[in-house]
């Protein structure tokens, strides 16, 4: 008798064990999984400021971006679906082959509100800065996320950038307006 008893309760420990590993945690996953890859310090398994030689399966896509030493990427491997959400693409941005943006594009107002209940879940309080788009926009000291709706086209996108890289661009596009502005000084005509 005393092994029927314990062979049932090692019976229900084992079907606990597969609820919860099989059913608890996959919907505690679907609700943090965007969390998992909106991390602090960059996205999924990669951190801002990491090495282009470092990342594998990178495709170069647009090299006229703002600045030359600006490069946009895919990952042609790249799953575009997240938790049942249909993302049109996933662009990685480096400057001078540091990784400084990451921008998830979604297609349709459907896919853009899913993504928007995922992030807010994922990130938090946030605020609506600018009332006539929709647009929302987190901060910390690595990281700065933006998200938004564009009317034309129908889609989302979710950005996120290296604050850090983000004040290196800054700083060297005051550079070079402060040289240019030192090296015009001498060359002005005297009237």
């Amino acid at each position: 008798m005393d092994s029927f008893k314990q062979y049932n309760s090692f019976e229900i420990m084992i079907k606990y064990l597969i609820v919860v590993f099989f059913i608890i945690v996959p919907l505690s996953t679907n609700a943090n999984g965007l969390k998992s890859m909106l991390k602090e310090d960059g996205f999924c398994a990669l951190t801002w400021e990491q090495n282009l030689a470092t990342i594998t399966g990178m495709k170069c896509v647009e090299t006229n971006c703002v600045s030359k030493n600006l490069k946009e990427y895919v990952r042609p491997d790249d799953i575009l679906d997240l938790k049942g959400i249909k993302l049109k693409i996933i662009r990685y941005t480096f400057w001078r082959n540091s990784l400084y943006a990451v921008t998830i594009m979604t297609e349709g107002r459907t896919n853009y509100l899913a993504l928007k209940r995922m992030v807010l879940e994922s990130i938090g309080s946030s605020y609506h800065k600018d009332d006539s788009n929709e647009r929302y926009v987190w901060s910390n000291q690595k990281t700065d996320w933006e998200l938004k709706y564009i009317d034309q086209g129908e889609q989302g996108r979710l950005q996120m950038k290296s604050t850090n890289i983000t004040r290196q661009i800054e700083l060297t596009k005051y550079i070079k307006s402060r040289n240019y502005s030192n090296w015009i000084k001498p060359r002005r005509v005297k009237k």
